[in-house]
């Protein structure tokens, strides 16, 4: 199976899949995608499995965990309506140059004490630099041009400066490229309490999760009782930042996952399945 959304959020690529969609693929968005992936099972079957639920702010070009997170998830929840981080990854990630590890980071305007869905970039300009810094870093990685050209539309198209939609739309169009069948959601479409662990039990019922998947770095503060109590299952995973060949010397690990698919090509999508195990709590 081969996908691609675009900047809109159209899928523009498809090339196989064994059952008939109810529309057509060209005009279906990645949710609409993805929550009809979510009916089958092998043979075609519609799932009756618990269903799994993860929740992550919207970052700006995530490293390879972010991805493992989504691919873990039957439903993924964008947290865009809470309050903006400042020098966090919602506005920059690294990749890797000649002189190893170097930060791309998007401009922020204004004051960042707002939701990180009300946050907007600066200008222009700054996407105009990413893309001669990725240029200068990725031109020589054997598979560069094959997602330079669809990824570098979103920057010359998007005609928001809202930094949580372009970070949505860059998220989805990888998203499809590591052929990853997670329904996605936004915490912006509903009205939530601001407790942190109230917050996302009730966003996993909002979407009719069974399952909450956290990373183990999250289990110093969260109350399992509560979970429990709420007929949530609280769930952790471990992830191991996959190795792979990359330009210049040396590896370097917690990059952006575009090093990845820079580096690796349609052969990402299966180093990061097999990244790491799950455990349950």
């Amino acid at each position: 199976m081969t996908l691609s959304f675009d900047f809109l959020g159209k899928l523009v690529i498809y090339q196989f899949y064994p059952y008939t969609p109810p529309i057509s693929f060209t005009s279906m968005s990645p949710d609409e995608y993805h929550a009809w992936m979510l009916q089958f099972t092998n043979g075609g079957e519609r799932m009756n499995h618990e269903v799994t639920v993860a929740v992550h702010q919207p970052n700006y070009l995530p490293w390879t965990g972010y991805f493992y997170k989504m691919l873990k998830s039957d439903i993924f929840v964008f947290l865009d309506n809470v309050q903006y981080s400042k020098n966090s990854f919602i506005n920059r990630n690294k990749i890797k140059g000649q002189q190893g590890a170097q930060w791309l980071t998007v401009p922020i305007h204004g004051s960042t004490h707002k939701n990180i869905d009300e946050i907007e970039c600066a200008d222009c300009h700054w996407a105009e630099k990413h893309m001669r810094t990725l240029d200068t870093c990725y031109a020589k990685a054997p598979y560069y041009e094959l997602y330079r050209p669809k990824l570098f539309e979103i920057y010359e198209t998007m005609n928001t400066r809202n930094l949580s939609q372009l970070n949505k739309a860059l998220i989805g169009q990888i998203a499809g490229w590591l052929q990853i069948p997670c329904q996605i959601r936004s915490t912006s479409e509903f009205t939530l309490s601001d407790a942190s662990n109230g917050r996302l039990i009730e966003i996993a019922q909002r979407v009719g999760g069974h399952i909450y998947l956290s990373g183990q770095g999250a289990a110093a503060y969260q109350d399992a009782k509560k979970f429990e109590d709420a007929g949530i299952t609280l769930q952790y995973y471990d992830f191991s930042p996959p190795t792979y060949p990359q330009l210049y010397e040396g590896f370097e690990s917690h990059l952006s996952v575009v090093d990845l698919l820079f580096n690796t090509g349609r052969a990402a999508a299966e180093i990061l399945r097999q990244s790491s195990r799950q455990t349950a709590e």
